[in-house]
């Protein structure tokens, strides 16, 4: 009779657990994108040194993007069309966590590539490819996207986050259905749909820190779905032993990125490195 017993008593509670494992599974009916958010609500571990690569075309807001992230003017922010060559790279500690942005734009020859990629070394935790709101999204954007997917390699998708100025061009909440709308065959190549930001650089400092805020948990979303690791590729890494030859002659990264930005022989040095070096 005992044995009776213990035999019911043990189908109820396997019983118990398949019910309560099925109420643990996600609804297969229920829609993608939904899960996706649910668990990029989740918390996340904030990084302590980002490393960020800011990619877009002239007038793309690239500039104030990077400004709006490190919560103050350091790039500059150029009014000309015609002004497409690399802007430069910064560094700075805000709310206990150190920055180093390097800003880029879509059509650098491989060889003028050479200090953006020497100064984002070891590789960025994000790539934010810039647009703006009141700029269609045309076959052009798409085929520079694909053309820099080529160049860095296609893991690449696995890191970027879209920024959309122009916020304040956009009446209401219309502008995060803009960008799904307007944007989706960059957003159905990235790992969530909800791998962009609205942002308006014309908003006063105390709101555009608090979109630079938003933005760093999301490249902290990231990093977190990438393992904690960030980007690279063979030609970064290249750039990378250069570097840590050059750290082993006493100098710090900080110093060589900075003689770089500013043009030292130094650059050459990596380029002729990594000159043969075919990216993946």
């Amino acid at each position: 009779m005992t044995m009776v017993n213990e035999e019911m008593t043990d189908k109820k509670d396997n019983t118990k657990n398949k019910e309560e494992t099925t109420d643990n599974k996600p609804d297969p009916q229920a829609p993608k994108h939904s899960l996706r958010l649910k668990l990029r609500l989740g918390p996340c571990p904030k990084l302590k040194e980002v490393r960020l690569m800011v990619i877009g075309k002239s007038k793309r807001g690239k500039s104030s993007v990077a400004n709006t992230v490190l919560g103050e003017d350091h790039f500059s922010v150029s009014s000309s069309f015609s002004q497409n060559i690399y802007s430069g790279w910064h560094q700075l500690t805000r709310d206990g966590r150190s920055i180093d942005i390097t800003e880029m734009p879509t059509d650098l020859s491989s060889d003028e590539a050479a200090r953006p990629l020497i100064t984002i070394t070891p590789g960025p935790h994000a790539i934010i490819l810039c647009f703006r709101c009141e700029q269609f999204f045309t076959p052009e954007d798409y085929y520079a996207y694909t053309t820099l997917k080529k160049w860095l390699g296609s893991h690449f998708s696995k890191y970027v986050i879209l920024a959309v100025s122009g916020l304040d061009n956009i009446a209401g909440d219309g502008a995060e259905d803009m960008v799904r709308n307007s944007f989706v065959p960059i957003l159905r190549e990235l790992p969530s749909p909800d791998r962009f930001i609205c942002l308006d650089n014309t908003a006063n400092w105390d709101s555009r820190r608090q979109q630079g805020d938003k933005l760093l948990r999301l490249v902290d979303q990231v990093a977190n779905d990438n393992g904690g690791g960030h980007f690279s590729n063979r030609k970064i890494r290249s750039f990378e032993q250069e570097m840590q030859y050059q750290l082993g002659r006493g100098k710090t990264r900080a110093e060589i990125k900075r003689r770089v930005v500013d043009g030292d022989d130094l650059e050459h040095v990596f380029a002729k490195q990594c000159s043969s070096c075919v990216v993946s």
